[in-house]
């Protein structure tokens, strides 16, 4: 099912509602290559932006990219290093103000991937 298209869309949620309706409960697992990367909170992917800022210290805030399709989503990182390879590939939009010694715990204790991460609050700053 392409989502993206509108009947096809409809289709489905038609579909999802008659199961619920039926008592069958319904579930829909979706996936869109683009977002391999992630996505905004749009659900959009976007080219890659800005590459001013240097990977020059500990706590930034960077954006991962596909080079060769040249976009990206929600796939970020918080720079442990001074990292130059990153420069002019990946885009530095933030820095962390309070808590990097929860960030260094985190590497400290760091074993494998993790089960869950969850994100309390997130927005569009203006």
């Amino acid at each position: 099912i392409d989502l993206a298209n509108k009947e096809e869309k409809a289709a489905a949620i038609q579909a999802l509602a008659k199961l619920v309706a039926a008592g069958k409960g319904a579930s829909l697992i979706f996936y869109r290559e683009e977002w391999e990367k992630g996505c905004d909170m749009t659900g959009s992917v976007f080219p890659g932006e800005s590459f001013k800022v240097a990977h020059g210290k500990p706590g930034l805030l960077s954006m991962d990219r596909d080079e060769e399709r040249d976009i990206q989503g929600s796939s970020f990182f918080i720079t442990l290093k001074e990292f130059p390879e990153m420069d002019q590939r990946w885009s530095v939009f933030g820095e962390v103000v309070e808590g990097m010694d929860l960030v260094e715990k985190i590497n400290d204790e760091f074993d494998g991937l993790p089960d869950r991460i969850l994100i309390k609050d997130c927005g569009m700053l203006a």
